[in-house]
């Protein structure tokens, strides 16, 4: 029987694979450090955004209700900040996260589940503020 992967590279490269493949987006990699202080999803990220599974219906992680970092959306440049990754042993971070990486699954690489609007939701919560919106 074909591993997972195989089946799944069967099907990238145009091949017919011999079953259905499945992928999901959480075997994608990304640096741990970009969790910030979560654990299981709950708790801060790196800019600051606190995440919860209080109230989710199906155990996904969600901003905290009513507590946004950004209040003037227009004053993001002076909210937000982007941590500074120049000093990062990049050879050391790979090691560590690999360490418990099933080898035998697909791997992507550089997708987000988050676009602009969703970060915004994020660190502003349009969703609860229309008003600001104009």
């Amino acid at each position: 029987m074909l591993s997972v992967k195989e089946n799944f590279m069967r099907a990238l490269r145009g091949e017919v694979p011999a079953y259905i493949p499945r992928y999901s987006i959480f075997w994608g990699m990304r640096p741990s450090f970009m969790n910030g202080d979560r654990v299981d999803g709950v708790g801060k990220d790196i800019f600051g955004v606190e995440w919860t599974k209080e109230g989710s219906a199906v155990d996904a992680t969600l901003p905290k209700p009513g507590d946004f970092i950004l209040e003037d959306i227009r004053q993001w440049r002076d909210v937000i900040k982007f941590p500074d990754f120049s000093g990062t042993d990049w050879e050391a971070v790979a090691k560590k996260d690999l360490e418990n990486v099933d080898p035998e699954l697909p791997r992507g690489g550089g997708a987000s589940a988050v676009g602009f609007f969703q970060a915004l939701y994020v660190l502003h919560g349009l969703h609860k503020r229309p008003d600001r919106l104009s």
